[in-house]
């Protein structure tokens, strides 16, 4: 149920102050669509939700994956607050043969705090028990005491079945002092098999709810698709011809929506399993940045 609420408030909260205004019509697909991707080059896709849920992969994502033209750009992006081999070590042992590349949130995460001027602020981070990557091989000023800090990085997540409340204390300290916080994972759940974990967007939400100061390194911030294009230079990436995949409205559907390409939700993660999203057009505002181009059940090729 709090998850739920969360996703809710969330979707309420960002609605009012992100609102796109070409109007867009959202297309269901239910038959073959060759016609349709194959007129894009590059392919955006989101891992948990798109390509696995958490634990078990999705065989029919990772043959769509494996059946596109070589020439295809393949690049994964996802809000996982560690750096991305880890992902793609993880995609290989899924069974995808064909090239590809991967960036997450915590890639972008890694390259801001790596910045010479991260030197003069003092970091707490709210989650270190849970993530010690995330800082490896950055020399960062850290303290455990959040009144010592200067900026807050947030990466914590929270199984869910865990209590919540023992974090809200020091939430609500990071609202009052209004330390300024960097969330990197913007996802307020994530599947973890039938499993729901709590994200850090989802503390970051609670901070922001208390007046305090949130930043985040991840979709739906479409910084992450230009820092593809600083980390791949050489890859030539035309907005005309490239779509987002992902399973989230308020994340990746948005994320595309904000960089101005065309979006594919599948109902098969986040947005599909609380049925904020359904195989309809009609449920779809002609107008919100949630809006997706495509809606299909999973990713997969569909015979003719």
């Amino acid at each position: 149920m709090m998850i739920l609420l969360a996703g809710l408030l969330r979707t309420i909260f960002l609605s009012i102050f992100m609102v796109i205004g070409s109007a867009m019509s959202t297309q269901i697909i239910q038959s073959d669509w060759t016609d349709i991707h194959s007129k894009y080059d590059t392919f955006f896709v989101d891992i948990v939700g798109v390509m696995y849920d958490g634990k078990s992969p999705y065989p029919e994502a990772v043959d769509f994956i494996n059946s596109l033209d070589s020439r295809k750009n393949i690049i994964f992006i996802s809000n996982n607050p560690r750096p991305s081999l880890l992902s793609i070590e993880k995609l290989k042992q899924f069974g995808i043969t064909r090239p590809f590349k991967v960036i997450t949130s915590g890639d972008l995460a890694q390259f801001e705090l790596s910045k010479a001027e991260q030197q003069k602020f003092k970091y707490y981070h709210l989650g270190a028990h849970v993530n010690k990557d995330i800082l490896k091989g950055i020399s960062l000023p850290l303290t455990t005491k959040i009144e010592e800090a200067d900026r807050v990085l947030l990466t914590l997540f929270a199984e869910e079945n865990e209590d919540l409340g023992q974090y809200m204390a020091l939430t609500d300290k990071i609202s009052q002092q209004k330390v300024p916080t960097f969330c990197a994972n913007p996802d307020i759940n994530a599947m973890y098999g039938k499993e729901m974990r709590y994200c850090a967007g989802y503390f970051a939400d609670l901070i922001k709810q208390g007046g305090g100061i949130v930043h985040l390194w991840g979709k739906p911030n479409p910084q992450i698709f230009e820092f593809v294009q600083q980390q791949y230079p050489d890859l030539i990436i035309d907005k005309s011809t490239s779509i987002m995949i992902g399973d989230t409205l308020e994340t990746d559907i948005q994320a595309a929506n904000l960089f101005g390409i065309d979006s594919l939700l599948v109902l098969s993660g986040i947005s599909g399993t609380h049925k904020t999203a359904l195989l309809k057009s009609d449920v779809y505002s002609s107008n919100s940045s949630y809006t997706p181009t495509y809606v299909m059940d999973k990713l997969k090729n569909i015979p003719h």
